[in-house]
């Protein structure tokens, strides 16, 4: 979960922010980067 969220932080067009980043769970996470194309 620290590596996802620390890409997601490092990532210009991940759409989550801050506490909306901090909530997210592992398969709201990987949801969203499938959906940018980026592979984890």
């Amino acid at each position: 979960m620290v590596e996802l969220r620390h890409r997601a932080r490092l990532t210009p067009d991940f759409p989550l922010k801050g506490r909306e980043l901090s909530r997210a769970n592992r398969d709201e996470l990987l949801a969203l980067f499938r959906r940018l194309g980026h592979a984890t």
